[in-house]
Parts: structure tokens; C-alpha cells; sequence
């Protein structure tokens, strides 16, 4: 039997099967508990995190896991390609190089039981490629060390001592490591039982000893790691002996593997069961727009056609268990209908936000893995309303285009009025959109991203996500992820009705339209489809807005109006006073009395 003990500190992608048993380091400091073994279990030293590193897990593997023939180590992100005929051509000095985990990760690199015990049962020893530090510019380990960062030469010095003094046959073997270019990295491996409980021994009997005699008082938080960057040089030195003194052992090296963004993998979603047809609409949220979301949906559900099964799917960015039942009660507002939640909160750790945006916004760009088994979705931004039957959108003929989109009249403004982009670069508006964006001609065609229909077939096949968010990484975009669609889907959007995504525009903006735009924009406001209350006017803190009362009509069918209500009330409790005409009590009644008579 063999178990391969993968180290985890935080949420990221879990690898877990037969052998590869996930253990959680540093259990016994942590707030965040996962949801696997913890090295504070039994014989531990799980307290010692900070300095042992994932060491922590190997310790607990050893006083804890008397039974396995083999046992190993690896990390959250740091693994051993056991494809040993593969050819590889993401590799750098470091190993192996992969952007995140992806649905045949395990596969591709014969990381399955099957496979695994394959190498296993024929070697006694399986260990990284060394890491050839010449690469670096260091003459040896020992020149690394002592110059990298974070690292101190005393600590090196410290330990050569330790290892003569307990183990003086060692010795010859550290310095031989010293003296050598080649590491055996990042403390993984897989060794057979004998050998994972001599080399146990040896180690933390070193690693103990070191430990009484070092002051980290005055290290920072990188530099009391030195236990485990000590660790990964002693692991060298043990090799360098047993290739030694004992010849007869069989030992595979396999290349290594270096995963950079360990989010977790999103599970598709199952199509509902029914037999009408699904309309698939999403939408993202975190805490602070729950509310905002539940007028979102029970506008949807309110106004759809009964004879279609709305399929609602939330990305929830951390909404908490009550807020998540709260917003499924609103399924009682159509007869056919599901809402779903997907957990985002792990998603998109390596990107930032900036105000006033969200994380939520790049939630979006999951949906095609999401629905994988889809063709359609609309997506919808939380701070809108819908007046109209969303099946229509969804049926909407794309015309072999990859998403369907409104353009965004502000942006034709900020074009027209010479406003700065709020990147690094601070160019107008225009050459923003035509050069950055390489819309070029097209400036014209930038498109608001509020309301979008995508076909997801064609977002799969021209891994429209992957292109964007390798963008996100290397770009500063002014309005994040819509203005990298627009980038990468240039020549590829269906335009669609301005009544699909309506916004208000003041009069000294709407100047700097053209005669045409401003006919749409007008034709828009007698006949919206979807409000969008894009910008900073939003009704819950603004009744001037002059669709609010839609949004405070949808609000009050959910569980949210009064919390709203009376927070709008104790921050603007002046400003209503002064309000004589047009007051916003007017306003919901006349919307009730067109209810009543539509």
C-alpha cells in the first residue's frame, strides 16, 4: 500500500484518491479548517508550521501512518510527473510549468492510483530531477544558500555542525551536498517504508536540535522558514548517502511539476430535469449585493413565460447558508424554475479588483467550464431589472456570432467628450478603445458587458475565457474584464436592442451623442427591457434615479425591502423631507396602478 500525503495550508484544487491522501499543515494556528486530515492529530508538531513548512505533514505521517509500504510527500502545488514518456513542452528550469489545474491534469501527468503504483512497486526511491543551481549563476548549494534571500549563512553553518555531531558518517555527505550544483528540490518524494522512517529519524533529529539553537526572534515571517529550506538540502545530502552506501537501491527520478494559480476546479452543473425548455440565466454576487441580486431575480421570474423552465444560476462570491435559502424562496415567484448556487469564492485569488469593481465580475468568465454542457447562457449584471420575458433574449438569433451585447452608449460620451482612461497610461477614451483595445475602426461597437447572451460552443472552441484572462493578467484594463471581451471578440458580437440594457444618461452627457444615438437612447427609455443602473446613481441610494421605482417594486417581493428601505432612509432622511414633486411614494403607485391594468 502506498500514500502519498499532499500538503495543504489554505483552499486550493484538492488531489485526493486511494494514495494520494490530502493533509492540511499547520492545522493546529489555522482559522480555516479544511475539510481533510490535519496534522494536529495525534503525534504532531503541527505548531512548529511556521518553521517546518510542509514538514509538519511529513512528521505526522510518520508518527501517524504505521501501516503504508511506501509513503510520500508532495504539495498543494508541487507534484512529480510520473508520464515518464511524455514530452513536455511547457518545461523551464524550474520543471514543469502549469497556469492552473484542468480536467486532465491527473491523466496527463499520470498522477492516477493505477499509474502511480506502476513507478512505485519497481523502485525503492522516487525523487525529483535535481535542480541544477549553475542555471541560477550559484556555484553550489551551499553558494545558494548563503546568498539567496531569506536565507542566512549561519543557519548553514549551524547545521553542517548539528549533522557532524549527531551523525558524524553524514558529514562527508553534507559537504559533498555543499560542494555540489545539484539540489533534489522542494522536500518530495516517495521512499519505502524502511528508508521514510530512517530518513524521518535523521531529519527531525537534526531539524530538533537546530531548532534549540537558533534565535528567529528577529526573522521575518519568510525567513523563520528556514527549517524547511534547511530540510530540502539535508534531503540531498541523505541521498548522496544511500546512492553511496547502498548500491543495490533502485531509485526513479521524474521531472517536476510547479502549478502557479491552485484554485479549485469548478464542477459542471446538471441540466435540471424537465421537460419544457431551460432558459439559462446567471448572475454573480457577494454579501454586499444579496439584496440587489434577489430584486434581480424576482424580476426575472416575475415577468418570464410560463411556458419555460428558468434555470437561475447564482455565482456566489460568499453568501452565507440563510442568504443562499432566503434567495431560493423566491423560486415560489414562477411555477417552473430552479436557483442554483456555485461556489466562486475560491475563484480568481490572482486577480485584482479595484474599486468600484468586485471579484464577481470575473465569475463570468467560468461559465462556459461551468455549462459545459450548454450551448446558451445569459448573464446578467446584479444591478439590473428585467421588465420582459428573458426567454426572448435567450432565443435570440446570434447570427453565428460568438455573444450577444448592447453597445454602451456611455462609453460613446466618454469617446465623443475626450475623457482620460483610468489606466497607467491616462489616453483619451478614443484611442483607448482603437489602439489598447485594438478595436481600431470599430470604436463604435464597444459594447457594455451588463447584458450579455454568450454562446458558450463558440467561447469553448475559441477559448475566448482563456484568451481574456491571460489579458487580465498581463494588461491594465480601465473596466476589467468588459474591456477585455471587447479585445478578443472584435467582429464577433450580434447587437441587440438598446431596450436590453438601458441605462440613463444625464443631459450633459447625452449632448455628446449623435442625433442617431440619441433617437435609440430616447426609444429606450419609452420601452425598456432590462434597467441597468450602471454607474454610481443606484436606486437604493439615490431615488432620483427614473426607473428606481422598478427596482424598489422587485425589492419588495423578497425578504430584503425592508433592510434596504430603512438604511436608504436613515442616510437620506434630509433629502427626503425636501422632495415636494415627484416624490417616490408617487411614483410606485402609479407603477402599481399600470400593474393593475396591464
Amino acid at each position: 500500500m502506498t500514500k502519498i500525503y499532499v500538503s495543504y495550508f489554505g483552499d486550493s484544487h484538492i488531489i485526493k484518491s486511494d494514495i494520494f491522501v490530502p493533509i492540511q499543515a499547520g492545522r493546529a494556528l489555522s482559522n480555516n479548517i479544511l475539510d481533510m486530515i490535519g496534522d494536529n492529530e495525534g503525534d504532531n508538531i503541527s505548531e512548529k508550521n511556521p518553521f517546518y513548512c510542509e514538514l509538519t505533514s511529513q512528521y505526522w505521517a510518520w508518527k501517524n501512518d504505521t501501516e503504508s509500504d511506501y509513503v510520500g510527500l508532495m504539495h498543494y502545488r508541487r507534484f512529480l510527473d510520473f508520464s515518464l514518456k511524455e514530452k513536455r513542452n511547457n518545461i523551464s528550469i524550474h520543471g514543469i510549468m502549469e497556469d492552473k489545474f484542468h480536467e486532465n491534469f491527473l491523466k496527463d501527468y499520470g498522477l492516477t492510483d493505477k499509474v502511480v503504483q506502476g513507478v512505485v512497486k519497481s523502485n525503492d526511491i522516487i525523487i525529483p530531477e535535481p535542480f541544477d543551481l549553475n542555471q541560477l549563476g550559484f556555484s553550489s548549494i551551499e553558494d545558494h544558500y548563503k546568498n539567496a534571500p531569506h536565507h542566512f549563512a549561519k543557519d548553514f553553518d549551524l547545521a553542517r555542525s548539528v549533522v557532524s555531531e549527531l551523525y558524524p558518517k553524514s558529514l562527508k555527505y553534507f559537504n559533498k551536498m555543499a560542494s555540489s550544483s545539484l539540489l533534489y528540490p522542494a522536500n518530495i518524494f516517495i521512499l519505502k517504508r524502511h528508508i521514510f522512517e530512517e530518513y524521518s529519524q535523521w531529519l527531525f533529529s537534526i531539524l530538533e536540535k537546530i531548532d534549540l539553537l537558533v534565535n528567529t526572534a528577529d526573522y521575518s515571517t519568510q525567513e523563520k522558514r528556514f527549517l524547511g529550506y534547511l530540510a530540502e538540502r539535508l534531503f540531498t545530502a541523505y541521498i548522496l548517502q544511500k546512492m553511496d552506501t547502498d548500491r543495490s537501491l533502485k531509485i526513479q527520478t521524474l521531472r517536476r511539476i510547479f502549478v502557479k494559480n491552485t484554485q479549485p476546479l469548478l464542477d459542471p452543473l446538471p441540466i435540471p430535469e424537465t421537460e419544457l425548455p431551460i432558459v439559462c440565466v446567471s448572475a454573480s454576487t457577494d454579501q454586499a449585493y444579496v439584496p440587489h441580486m434577489a430584486a434581480l431575480i424576482a424580476s426575472v421570474l416575475d415577468n418570464a413565460g410560463h411556458d419555460k423552465f428558468i434555470d437561475f444560476i447564482v455565482l456566489d462570491g460568499g453568501l452565507l447558508e440563510h442568504e443562499r435559502i432566503a434567495l431560493s424562496k423566491l423560486s415560489r415567484l414562477h411555477p417552473y424554475c430552479s436557483i442554483r448556487f456555485v461556489d466562486m469564492s475560491k475563484q480568481f485569488l490572482d486577480l485584482e479588483a479595484r474599486p468600484p469593481f468586485s471579484k464577481g465580475t470575473f465569475f463570468r468568465l467560468s461559465l462556459p467550464n461551468i455549462l459545459k454542457n450548454r450551448d446558451r447562457v445569459i448573464f446578467l449584471d446584479t444591478d439590473m431589472i428585467v421588465l420582459s420575458d428573458i426567454g426572448y433574449l435567450f432565443n435570440v438569433n446570434l447570427e453565428g456570432k460568438v455573444i450577444g451585447a448592447v453597445k454602451d452608449l456611455i462609453m460613446k460620451t466618454f469617446s465623443s467628450m475626450g475623457v482620460k482612461s483610468l489606466t497607467e497610461k491616462h489616453i483619451t477614451t478614443y484611442v483607448y478603445l482603437s489602439d489598447f483595445l485594438g478595436l481600431k475602426s470599430r470604436v463604435s461597437e464597444y459594447f457594455q458587458a451588463g447584458t450579455l447572451v454568450f454562446d458558450l460552443k463558440q467561447m469553448r472552441q475559441q477559448l475566448i475565457a482563456e484568451k481574456i484572462l491571460k489579458d487580465l493578467k498581463e494588461k491594465q484594463f480601465w473596466f476589467l474584464d468588459q474591456d477585455a471581451l471587447n479585445k478578443n471578440l472584435v467582429g464577433k458580437v450580434k447587437f441587440l436592442d438598446y431596450g436590453w440594457n438601458t441605462v440613463t444618461i444625464d443631459e450633459e452627457h447625452r449632448a455628446n451623442l449623435t442625433k442617431m444615438d440619441n433617437a435609440l437612447y430616447f426609444q429606450s427609455q419609452k420601452s425598456p427591457k432590462i434597467i441597468h443602473y450602471a454607474g454610481l446613481d443606484k436606486p437604493w441610494s439615490n431615488f432620483n434615479n427614473p426607473f428606481a421605482y422598478y427596482y424598489w417594486f422587485y425589492l419588495r417581493l423578497t425578504p430584503w425591502y425592508e433592510e434596504v428601505f430603512l438604511n436608504y432612509l436613515n442616510k437620506n432622511a434630509k433629502k427626503i423631507l425636501k422632495r415636494k414633486k415627484k416624490n417616490f411614494l408617487f411614483r410606485i403607485r402609479k407603477f402599481l396602478k399600470l400593474k393593475k391594468t396591464s
